[in-house]
């Protein structure tokens, strides 16, 4: 019953295109930490982040790392170009949103096939069945974005109250 709950929500596939800068690129990074596209822009990119002005250690000094995110569920297929094709249109991307020109010194590209959980109609009441599904499997904790939600500090919340259910689930014992 579990698997079933949770292989029922919707992950669409998401690639994200790092692309470190040097000194004439990095300059063009604004600071904070990045940026939404809306769908009606003329950019394929869902959104990008500043690595290195949120993260220190991130980039060498005076160096900028930025990773932009492509895919999701709008444009599914965005994630599967070649990395090639991702690079570029990352590139292309980076100058119409911040003028950067510059090459950047290195490109990595990480996917994931599963990546952000989308909250469909009916979720509130699928959650609530994983949930009971949990509830009924002693010693058996769940956490993470496919039911708490999809940002980080969401995520990482969800795990600290799994290891305190856990704890009194112990102590019980």
């Amino acid at each position: 019953e579990l698997a079933t709950e949770l292989a029922a929500i919707t992950h669409p596939p998401l690639a994200v295109v790092g692309l470190g800068f040097g000194p004439d690129g990095a300059r063009a990074v604004p600071r904070g930490f990045g940026a939404l596209v809306c769908g009606g822009e003329k950019l394929a990119l869902l959104g990008c982040q500043w690595d290195s002005a949120i993260f220190d250690g991130r980039a060498p000094r005076e160096h900028a790392l930025v990773r932009c995110m492509y895919g999701g569920v709008l444009a599914p297929q965005a994630a599967l170009r070649s990395d090639d094709e991702l690079v570029a249109t990352a590139r292309a991307d980076l100058r119409a949103l911040l003028g950067i020109e510059a090459a950047p010194a290195f490109t990595r590209v990480a996917r994931w096939e599963r990546a952000i959980p989308q909250y469909d109609m009916g979720h509130r009441e699928r959650r609530a069945r994983i949930e009971g599904a949990v509830e009924r499997s002693f010693g058996l904790y769940l956490c993470g974005n496919a039911t708490s939600g999809v940002a980080f500090a969401r995520a990482g919340f969800s795990g600290l109250l799994a290891g305190e259910k856990a704890a009194r689930g112990l102590a019980q014992r």
